[in-house]
C-alpha cells in the first residue's frame, strides 16, 4: 500500500510537470544514496522523491472489532493500522542550483494547490487507499542535519512533505470464539459433577 501512494504521488507530480514545463519524468521514487554510498543513478536533473520516515498514527487507532456470525460465533477482526509517511523531494540538480530551486518551487506550488488525494479528485488512486492528505513539514537546522546525515549525502535544495493517514488492513480474520453468555465472580460460579 505504501508503494502505492508514493508511485501516485510522483505520478501526480509528473502530469503537473507536463502542464508547467513540458516535461513528464522529471519525478522519480528512489534513494538519493546506494547502500555502498555512491549517489544512485538516474537521478541527475531530477526531484527524488525519497520516503524517510514511516510513524503509526496513534490518536485515530481503532479497537479489536468483534463480528458475530451467522452460527453464533465470534470473528475478532484487528484494526487497520494507520500511518503518516513523511516524503522528502530533493532537486538533484548537479550543475544547474538555479534550475533545481525552480523545480522544488514547482513541487511546492503543486501540494499548495492540491494537497488532499481521494478516488473523487485522483482517479488513478487505488480505491483501498481512502484519503491522502500532505502538508508541508519543516524541520528545524538540527534535525535536517540528522536527517541528511542518516541519508548519507550533502544538503541538497529539498522539501519535506508528511503524508497522513495511509491505511493498511490485511483482510484475514484474527481467530473466532464463542460469544460470551454468562459471566461469573469467583465464588459465585456454579459448582459442576466432576
Amino acid at each position: 500500500m505504501i508503494h502505492l501512494a508514493v508511485e501516485h504521488i510522483v505520478n501526480e507530480l509528473n502530469s503537473y510537470f507536463s502542464v508547467k514545463i513540458s516535461e513528464s519524468s522529471k519525478v522519480v521514487q528512489n534513494a538519493l544514496i546506494k547502500m555502498d554510498g555512491a549517489v544512485q543513478g538516474g537521478i541527475d536533473d531530477k526531484i527524488v522523491a525519497t520516503l524517510v520516515n514511516i510513524e503509526e498514527e496513534r490518536i485515530a487507532r481503532d479497537p479489536e472489532i468483534y463480528k458475530k456470525q451467522m452460527d453464533g460465533s465470534i470473528q475478532i477482526i484487528k484494526p487497520e493500522v494507520k500511518l503518516n509517511l513523511y516524503l522528502l523531494f530533493t532537486a538533484y540538480f548537479p550543475l544547474d542550483y538555479s534550475e533545481a530551486l525552480k523545480m522544488l518551487s514547482l513541487v511546492i506550488g503543486f501540494f499548495q494547490k492540491k494537497n488532499t488525494f481521494n478516488t473523487s479528485n485522483s482517479p488513478g488512486l487505488d480505491p483501498r487507499i481512502k484519503d491522502m492528505n500532505l502538508e508541508l513539514f519543516t524541520l528545524s537546522f538540527e534535525q535536517q542535519n540528522h536527517l541528511w546525515g542518516s541519508i548519507g549525502a550533502k544538503y541538497t535544495p529539498s522539501v519535506l512533505y508528511k503524508m497522513r493517514l495511509i491505511s493498511i488492513a490485511e483482510d484475514e480474520i484474527d481467530g473466532t470464539g464463542e460469544p460470551i453468555t454468562e459471566i461469573y465472580i469467583n465464588e459465585d460460579k456454579p459448582e459442576t459433577d466432576e
